[in-house]
């Protein structure tokens, strides 16, 4: 065994999930392992501060940083114009975890018939929300990332009403292209967001606060351009990948003593 430092990071806890949604008898024995696994470790990093708190509980003498993982450079370069017709998107798996039948819920209320919704992606519950959804709802299932960053840079806004995530990664996609977001208390990349101002945060769950938080989007065009606009650029600059890079070295340099 060599005596060296250990570090690791978490993306996505199976325990919190566990907690949150529940799961199978293999997730629960999977989940089972989480806690020891970390308790081995004395350093590690975070992308978020939910994932630094959930490291905590299990290791509360954990050394952890935050540092969030950078967006990949090619949404750098997109070009954010929504279309006309009022459009939300969600991109992400369609399970229970996501909150998307919550989602397919809100868009079926008589306040939202006017706004379009679009699923990307591919999952368990897929059949099941299809037969419930409503019109106003297009299904494009899994997509390459160029098709994404298409589907991103026409959408007036990204909404992802999880139940538990250390992310998610296409939060901060959605906000790096310009899009006002709404996800939940529950998602750790929630620290990007200015509730009411470029999206909003709501609880997890809350079919009503998902329907006026579209709306709230899908006010007008301009008003939606507005909301994207609030902390693009400090975000961008936050989750370009030089600056992960920047984190992560500082991280070993600390750990090994080593100087700047």
């Amino acid at each position: 065994r060599l005596d060296v430092p250990k570090v690791f990071s978490l993306q996505g806890s199976l325990s919190d999930y566990l907690k949150k949604i529940g799961g199978s008898f293999l997730f629960r024995l999977q989940a089972s392992y989480e806690a020891s696994t970390v308790r081995a470790y004395e350093y590690a990093t975070a992308e978020s501060q939910l994932a630094r708190e959930l490291i905590l509980e299990h290791n509360p003498s954990c050394n952890v940083k935050l540092v969030d993982y950078g967006v990949h450079p090619s949404f750098f370069d997109i070009k954010w114009d929504p279309c006309e017709e009022p459009s939300m998107l969600f991109i992400g798996s369609l399970d229970k975890r996501k909150g998307t039948h919550q989602l397919i819920d809100a868009f079926k209320d008589e306040a939202l018939s006017h706004v379009r919704l679009v699923i990307v992606g591919a999952g368990p519950l897929e059949e099941e929300l299809k037969a419930k959804a409503s019109s106003n709802v297009e299904w494009r299932g899994r997509l390459s990332r160029a098709d994404i960053q298409h589907e991103l840079s026409q959408s007036w806004g990204l909404v992802m009403p999880t139940f538990a995530d250390t992310g998610p990664t296409v939060l901060k996609e959605a906000r790096v292209v310009g899009l006002p977001v709404i996800t939940t208390h529950d998602a750790g990349a929630k620290s990007y967001l200015v509730d009411g101002e470029n999206g909003s945060v709501i609880s997890s769950g809350d079919v009503q606060a998902i329907i006026q938080s579209v709306l709230a989007i899908t006010q007008s065009r301009d008003k939606c351009l507005a909301m994207g606009a609030v902390n693009w650029e400090s975000t961008r600059e936050e989750l370009h990948p030089a600056r992960s890079i920047e984190k992560f070295v500082d991280v070993y340099r600390n750990i090994l003593n080593l100087p700047k």
